[in-house]
């Protein structure tokens, strides 16, 4: 399937497979808005020069949630430990209070 974008004051076709159309056109949709406003505040640029830009933004962004995402990760196998270590430690005082039960029942 073939789709037509526009990014910046350039039209580009394109070809797609009909089930991705409708995300490459709101990714196209996305980047046009960026190029765009790169144009309203830098002036006498090239397109390519924008698109350059652009994608080193998007690319910044990008990276930055990745490692939020990460981070986010990190933090649940930290928690993951913590609950680990808990409930051994609940199972240890069980298992004591149990021993305990035994020998105070034979008094």
């Amino acid at each position: 399937m073939i789709i037509e974008i526009s990014v910046g004051n350039k039209k580009y076709k394109l070809n797609c497979r009909a089930n991705e159309a409708n995300d490459i056109l709101n990714y196209a949709d996305q980047l046009d808005q960026r190029v765009k406003e790169l144009q309203q505040n830098i002036e006498n640029a090239s397109d390519a020069h924008y698109l350059v830009i652009a994608g080193l933004m998007l690319t910044q962004e990008l990276q930055e949630q990745s490692q939020i995402h990460q981070q986010q990760i990190e933090n649940l196998y930290t928690e993951d430990d913590l609950y680990e270590a808990i409930s051994e430690q609940m199972e240890n005082v069980v298992s004591y209070i149990e021993q305990l039960i035994t020998k105070i029942e034979k008094l």
